[in-house]
């Protein structure tokens, strides 16, 4: 994959997934930092559904898990629904992952679409520790992230990071999916 370097000015934008009215209040809400270079990306949220739209190729996001850096919390249900200018794909990558691991993701999963319809057939689900790497198929990207009512315990910190790099007009992703396959369910 080819990047194009971008030399123009970082600009941080912090967003916050508010768990409820009072968290506006009393800044009680989970970090998601998006550095964006160049154009400023329109952002929308309700609760922890949350939009995200770049607006040029070369842009950054990351997507941090609530708490990051610490553990997540449980009884969390996130979707995040991005998207990025016509023509342009999306690159996901989490070099931070560890996500509670349990037959079928059952406990805490980290569910994604590469066509941004969760719930589609092309829905796979991620839990376990290990390095995540997906290319949307198109400029849409949905991602979905829910713990049950307990803490794992691990030697790790339960958290992940992923970068999320809009690329422009790149050729169709060799098959990063697992095109054929309904609900996939990857544990590391």
């Amino acid at each position: 994959m080819v990047f194009r370097t971008v030399r123009k000015t970082e600009v941080s934008i912090y967003l916050f997934l508010i768990l409820g009215i009072a968290g506006i209040a009393n800044g009680a809400g989970r970090n998601i930092t998006a550095s964006i270079t160049g154009k400023r990306a329109q952002t929308r949220q309700n609760g922890c559904n949350y939009q995200f739209s770049f607006t040029a190729s070369g842009q950054t996001a990351n997507l941090d898990s609530p708490g990051y850096p610490d553990d997540y919390p449980p009884n969390i249900d996130c979707k995040y629904q991005i998207t990025s200018p016509a023509g342009t794909q999306m690159m996901m990558r989490c070099d931070e992952f560890n996500v509670e691991s349990s037959t079928n993701c059952q406990y805490d999963k980290f569910y994604m679409s590469l066509t941004g319809r969760l719930g589609s057939e092309d829905e796979s689900f991620v839990c376990g520790r290990g390095v995540l790497d997906r290319t949307s198929v198109s400029n849409k990207l949905a991602i979905g992230f829910r713990t049950d009512e307990s803490n794992p315990t691990s030697q790790y910190k339960d958290n992940f990071r992923c970068r999320i790099t809009v690329i422009g007009n790149a050729e169709p992703p060799k098959p990063s999916c697992s095109c054929g396959f309904k609900n996939q369910v990857i544990i590391f």
